[in-house]
């Protein structure tokens, strides 16, 4: 068998819920994809985060008593996320530009 190259397309199965596949199916509906697009783009987007996560803690210039805090912080929204539409949200520790200082999302 030949060996594949990068920019091959290939087919994989996969078992998941129920649940799952209806919650990809609607997403795949709201963004007009395939669901296989859908899970596609998903897929990419979870492997550019964790890319991001590992850039951020290689920094150099990141003071050492930043790391645990922002460590949570990223964590809360990137692992963590809530699986269901009643979790709770989660606070900001860190504001963005656009909050004033004192006040949670």
């Amino acid at each position: 068998m030949a060996k594949r190259k990068k920019t091959d397309i290939v087919q994989l199965k996969v078992r998941l819920t129920e649940e799952l596949r209806k919650r990809l199916e609607m997403a795949a509906k709201n963004d007009e994809r395939s669901l296989n697009s859908e899970i596609v783009v998903r897929l990419a987007k979870s492997f550019q985060s964790e890319e991001l996560i590992w850039n951020i803690f290689q920094a150099k210039d990141l003071p050492p008593e930043l790391k645990p805090a922002l460590h949570r912080w990223l964590y809360a929204r990137v692992v963590a996320l809530p699986t269901a539409p009643s979790a709770e949200p989660y606070e900001d520790e860190f504001p963005t530009q656009h909050e004033p200082q004192g006040e949670k999302k």
